[in-house]
């Protein structure tokens, strides 16, 4: 598995986890919040780390799948062309998946 870092401006999802026809694709870091960046946070958000989805996929019982991705800006060529600086390096680098 390639661990290489994404930049992601979009918003999180959650899966049920009983659900066995959903799988992450690309989960969120442990760090990672999804909030409304617009409003003041009065709550702590609901939907925190590992458990925040950012790419899933979920096939229907007839074989039928769909990818459910909360970034249209994560398939732009500005953010999949962008440098990115894994945190704690010094080097910034183009990581192209």
């Amino acid at each position: 598995m390639k661990q290489a870092p994404v930049l992601f401006k979009g918003i999180g999802h959650s899966l049920n986890s009983a659900n066995n026809l959903a799988m992450k694709v690309l989960g969120a870091s442990p760090s990672t919040y999804s909030a409304n960046p617009k409003s003041k946070l009065s709550n702590p958000p609901s939907l925190t780390g590992s458990a925040i989805s950012l790419v899933s996929v979920v096939q229907a019982r007839n074989n039928a799948r769909i990818m459910i991705a909360g970034s249209l800006d994560m398939f732009s060529n500005g953010l999949f062309k962008s440098g990115v600086q894994k945190a704690g390096s010094s080097n910034k680098s183009l990581h192209i998946c």
